[in-house]
């Protein structure tokens, strides 16, 4: 039904004027896209143009190619390589979607204050925002993977900016300090902009923020400031290979849920709540967090998590590959679903777990010699390679109650994956 439709749609379309292409409303065939863009042919009676193709072909574009289009609202090229120069863009564009575009700038007009969307990723774009004083309609920006983008830009010129993804801009060098004071503002991605060494301070209350992606940078703190990021719920620092400290000021995030720090090897240690003396009634701790990732920090010791009651809702800790030798006891860590201490060599004891605890990931623990009696309350339990188990002797069936399984399937599959080997 839905083909019908769109194919009825478009034959209404090319019947606006069959013989001339540069006179419809809308243009999707490649050989029209490339007879009104190669040739000048464009006119005002031109709303959309939307080119998706198949495989990459090559698309001659003239630089005045969009110069008569004063009406053309949607522009999206998928898959076209061009070789072309500059191009001008009508004031009327809405929506702009370029993925790999070739072109190392694009000239705006000074009056582009209908833009709502600049999707221009993995092109060679080299700067942009020269003039952004137009763009106050923006709302999503994507010049993700332009490995040629050093600068990023003023935010303020983009008040109602809602998502800006930068992620893979290896030559991306800083975070503009506009990010502190933008209102709108509740997405940013800069992962994998491997030369990022720094985050701005946020000298203020800023409650638009909800997503901070970090991870891959250059980054070796944040500054603690970070707390005046009121409404981050999600953080993302994975892979922030020269990320030596976190302020304890993170503990005043108190809307966050999921926080990512794998493989940030050079952490080795997580901050302990600090109350502030200057203010006992603020509220700190991580009422909310649910996701927990700290695997690969070379964590010599867990102390944080002896406070409990800083993390009254967390489901998914990830402690894996690891250099700590105690686990303080997460008991009372009602809604844990998954701990995950796999390849914890130095690791000697896992204390008692929570009720709902479901699984546990402990393969790999050359040290491990003690479990909790309650272990057996976990529905899946992966032990792989921990031979102080297998020194102790510690019967299967004394720490996993393979009876409890419902499943016979489920039951010959746990014999055969979660015994001590």
């Amino acid at each position: 039904m839905h083909d019908s439709v769109q194919l009825m749609g478009q034959d209404i379309v090319r019947r606006e004027c069959p013989n001339d292409p540069g006179k419809r409303s809308r243009l999707w065939c490649y050989d029209d896209v490339f007879e009104v863009l190669s040739e000048d042919m464009g006119t005002n009676a031109v709303k959309g143009i939307v080119l998706d193709l198949p495989i990459l072909e090559e698309l001659d574009i003239s630089p005045t190619a969009f110069t008569h289009m004063r009406r053309l609202k949607v522009l999206i090229i998928l898959n076209a390589e061009s070789s072309g120069g500059p191009v001008c863009l009508p004031n009327d564009l809405r929506w702009l979607e370029w993925p790999g575009c070739p072109l190392s700038s694009l000239n705006f007009s000074a009056n582009l204050k209908k833009l709502v969307c600049f999707d221009v990723h993995n092109s060679r774009i080299k700067e942009f925002g020269g003039n952004l004083k137009g763009f106050e309609n923006m709302k999503f920006i994507n010049l993700s993977e332009c490995q040629l983008l050093v600068c990023m830009l003023n935010l303020s010129y983009t008040p109602n900016l809602e998502k800006l993804d930068l992620h893979g801009c290896k030559n991306l060098e800083f975070a503009h300090e506009s990010i502190a004071y933008h209102h709108k503002l509740w997405y940013l991605k800069l992962n994998g902009c491997s030369k990022l060494e720094r985050f701005p301070e946020i000298p203020g209350k800023n409650k638009s923020l909800r997503e901070l992606w970090l991870g891959g940078t250059s980054i070796e703190e944040l500054p603690a400031s970070i707390e005046n990021l009121v409404s981050l719920d999600k953080i993302d620092l994975e892979n922030c290979k020269k990320l030596i400290i976190l302020p304890s000021s993170i503990y005043r995030l108190q809307n966050l849920e999921w926080l990512f720090l794998k493989g940030s090897s050079k952490l080795i240690k997580f901050p302990k709540e600090d109350k502030d003396s200057s203010d006992p009634h603020a509220k700190t701790g991580f009422p909310k967090l649910r996701h927990f990732h700290l695997s690969g920090c070379n964590l010599t010791e867990v102390e944080f998590l002896e406070n409990l009651s800083c993390f009254p809702c967390l489901q998914d800790l990830n402690l894996s590959r690891n250099n700590f030798a105690n686990l303080p006891t997460c008991e009372k860590l009602y809604d844990l679903d998954c701990l995950n201490i796999s390849n914890c060599q130095q690791l000697q004891e896992i204390p008692k777990i929570p009720g709902k605890l479901r699984r546990v990931e402990a393969t790999s623990c050359k040290s491990l010699s003690r479990i909790p009696s309650n272990i057996s309350d976990a529905e899946i339990v992966h032990s792989y390679s921990c031979q102080e188990l297998v020194h102790n002797r510690l019967p299967m069936n004394d720490w996993f109650n393979l009876e409890k399984a419902e499943d016979p399937g489920l039951v010959g599959y746990l014999k055969e994956q979660t015994y001590i080997k």
